[in-house]
């Protein structure tokens, strides 16, 4: 029978799961096993892992947790440090779309903003989860359809770009670009729509 799945670092999938201990019928994270997740040795011979739901999701809202941990593999770091550089790119592209979402909106930056400080945002924006990105990206796309786009047809490409690579990856945050309605006045509202 064959199996579909990967290829992948043995250090950074164990640390992954990382240790837990069971107290009272539930697993809790004790203080010593997150010593035992924070010293796993550097095992980073590449083992195959039975992974049947690989191709779910479009990977490109991946791309900085993957450079975060090539930045680690190639520091020889270990594996939870090299999971804690690949949060940190994460956040570091959400913040940056976050950020550039607020400096391109001609309006509801207000809403936008709301958006990005909900607690599950900020919670999303730091993980190795997508959704921080995506959540970043669509008010990026929201922001981008508020501006005129015969004066600036840049802002074309973002939207439309942002509005691809949604649709490819989780269509379920296609609601965000709804931002870009609000408020609701007459005045470019057929365009914006």
């Amino acid at each position: 029978m064959l199996q579909s799945g990967v290829k992948v670092d043995h250090g950074l999938f164990a640390v992954s799961f990382g240790h837990v201990t069971e107290t009272a019928g539930q697993d809790k994270v004790t203080l010593a096993d997150y010593d035992a997740t924070r010293n796993e040795p550097s095992a980073h011979d590449r083992i195959f892992v039975s992974i049947p739901n690989t191709a779910t999701y479009f990977p490109l809202a991946y791309i900085p947790a993957a450079l975060g941990l090539r930045a680690g593999l190639a520091a020889n770091a270990n594996p939870f440090d090299c999971m804690i550089l690949a949060r940190v790119a994460m956040l570091i592209a959400a913040l940056g779309l976050g950020a550039s979402a607020l400096w391109v909106a001609t309006y509801g930056e207000a809403f936008i903003l709301a958006v990005l400080l909900l607690p599950m945002t900020l919670f999303l924006a730091a993980s190795l989860n997508e959704d921080g990105v995506l959540i970043s990206l669509a008010c990026l796309g929201a922001a981008a359809f508020t501006v005129d786009m015969r004066a600036r047809p840049k802002a074309r490409r973002i939207a439309l770009a942002c509005l691809v690579t949604i649709l490819t990856s989780k269509p379920s945050y296609l609601p965000i670009l709804g931002l870009a309605l609000v408020p609701f006045e007459w005045r470019g509202l057929w365009r914006r729509v």
